[in-house]
């Protein structure tokens, strides 16, 4: 949601030099369906205000990078989500890549951040040395 705010409206000139989005949902339509929103209580127009994948504008000249990462062992729906969300934001000029972490699930995709030798842990410390 902080890469689809227009910071302008708030008189803000943002310098986000990169975003990692990972194991995500970004469009919130399906969770309407789930045993999830019998907590959540989310209107068909809520999850359509709040799903980022409605919310994709053209980039930026300055637009930083993104990396959307999902977990090999993610449900099917995660991963074809954060497949669907690259695209969108690619095909609005953004510099996106996806990463497919092998071996991992939706939890331990972020418990192991605090692994050197971890992939992901190793490509946020590259998009960090280069901002």
């Amino acid at each position: 949601m902080v890469l689809s705010t227009d910071w302008t409206e708030f008189q803000v000139v943002p310098d986000i030099k990169g975003a990692v989005l990972v194991s995500g949902l970004y469009d919130l339509e399906p969770i309407l369906h789930t045993y999830v929103n019998d907590a959540l209580n989310m209107s068909r127009e809520v999850a359509q205000r709040n799903s980022p994948m409605r919310l994709v504008t053209p980039a930026a000249p300055a637009a930083c990078e993104v990396l959307v990462a999902v977990a090999q062992h993610d449900s099917p729906e995660f991963r074809r989500q954060s497949q669907e969300y690259s695209q969108a934001l690619r095909a609005a000029g953004w510099s996106v890549s996806l990463l497919d972490l092998a071996g991992v699930d939706h939890f331990d995709v972020i418990e192991r951040l605090s692994e050197d030798s971890y992939v992901l842990t190793q490509v946020i410390l590259n998009m960090i040395s280069r901002a």
